[in-house]
């Protein structure tokens, strides 16, 4: 891209856009827009960029119903939206507000809106105003106050689950300053909002952002590409949700790889929103390596050797606890035909139709149990469509690993 050809003075960020989305495709970006001053920016870059290559582009503005001023900043964001051209969609956090650890939650509830409206506006990438002042403030929170916290990626999947399913994340502006953004946006004669709270001396954020103001200046690590491909690719799902990987190559990886990618199985399998513990996995992988015959649980999940394979599967759970249902999601594992009753196959496989029955029975026994069946109105199971005659459902957990393992990279891999 030529000096002539930009629209804006950041070519890195511009990069970004052209390596992770498809000019070509028409579905709409969405980006979140608080109406502060990266946010603006951002906007104002995704604008131009769904211009140029008729894309629509989609604000997202959420209210926390927390600062008495937030209707208020709601609707100014609303404005300055549509004089860039946007579309607009306002978006509430209307539930009760925990006494502790408020901000964890309104990060979980920001996550879980924004990943349902993006998906319900038909966009399956959604664009955030993580800077570089971002990833510096977090290297310093990890070195500090929380170790635990995770630096920004500028390609990921949504981190909430199911809600986020499908759904990317793009942060294209992590290699550029705060400082450099709001002067470009001076020059452009745009003005934004922004939050005394993000200066608040008991925010860990707000103390890393003085550090930085002061003169510390950490190493940050924007992690990026593929974590560990050669090893996802010994990773095979069928249908059922099952999961497969080679034991040779678990045990030839080295082991942070194969932690990682054990624990990204467990988690699409599963159907949980976080995966196992770091400790729990590498005791695991551990005993995989050394045992001839593994049987084990972790992180919702069984696993059991056969042969050259470690079969890894939901775990069986106590038929009087209810089915989990979201979204039209089954436990967090198989979108689902809606208006259905679903519920897991364990204890009435004998009440399945004979054909539904021989389907079942071609099926590895470890996965059984936990298979969903539809109800019918004489309360009947059958086995959904494509594993037997009942209503459709869709498998989760193929994808959800290659979203969690690095193996979708751009919007070209969604298509």
């Amino acid at each position: 891209m030529t000096g002539q050809d930009r629209f804006s003075p950041f070519p890195e960020a511009e990069a970004v856009l052209y390596d992770r989305l498809d000019p070509s495709q028409s579905a709409p970006l969405a980006v979140a827009f608080s109406g502060g001053g990266d946010s603006l920016a951002l906007l104002l870059l995704a604008a131009r960029f769904g211009r140029r290559h008729h894309r629509p582009v989609i604000a997202l503005t959420l209210d926390h119903q927390i600062n008495p001023l937030s209707l208020e900043w709601t609707r100014q964001a609303q404005g300055m939206a549509l004089a860039l051209g946007a579309e607009w969609r306002g978006l509430v956090w209307s539930a009760p507000k925990p006494a502790t650890g408020l901000a964890a939650a309104a990060r979980q509830a920001r996550h879980k809106l924004l990943a349902v409206a993006a998906r319900d506006s038909g966009c399956q990438v959604l664009l955030m105003g993580h800077t570089a002042d971002d990833l510096l403030e977090t290297t310093l929170m990890r070195a500090r106050d929380t170790p635990g916290l995770g630096a920004p990626r500028i390609w990921s999947p949504s981190p909430v689950w199911p809600q986020g399913r499908g759904v990317f994340v793009l942060r294209p502006l992590l290699s550029v300053r705060r400082a450099a953004l709001r002067d470009w946006l001076t020059t452009e004669g745009l003005d934004w909002i922004d939050d005394p709270a993000n200066d608040h001396p008991a925010s860990a954020r707000a103390r890393a952002r003085r550090a930085l103001a002061c003169g510390a200046m950490p190493q940050p690590h924007a992690p990026d590409g593929p974590l560990y491909p050669l090893l996802a690719d010994a990773v095979r799902f069928d249908q059922t949700g099952l999961a497969r990987i080679d034991r040779q190559a678990l045990s030839r990886a080295p082991a942070d790889a194969a932690s990682l990618c054990l624990g990204a199985a467990i988690l699409s399998v599963s159907g949980r929103p976080f995966p196992p513990r770091s400790d729990r996995l590498t005791g695991l992988l551990a005993r995989s390596r050394t045992e001839p015959e593994l049987i084990a649980t972790l992180g919702g999940a069984r696993l059991e050797t056969f042969g050259a394979e470690l079969l890894i599967a939901p775990e069986p759970v106590d038929r009087r606890r209810p089915m989990t249902s979201e979204d039209d999601v089954f436990e967090g594992r198989f979108e689902t035909t809606p208006g259905v009753a679903w519920v897991r196959l364990a204890g009435r496989a004998a009440q399945l139709s004979p054909t539904d029955r021989k389907a079942v029975q071609a099926m590895p026994a470890l996965i059984r149990p936990a298979l969903p069946v539809a109800l019918d109105t004489a309360g009947a199971p059958r086995l959904p469509h494509p594993l037997g005659t009942g209503p459709s459902v869709r498998a989760l957990a193929a994808q959800r690993f290659a979203s969690a393992v690095g193996q979708i990279r751009s919007e070209h891999d969604l298509a």
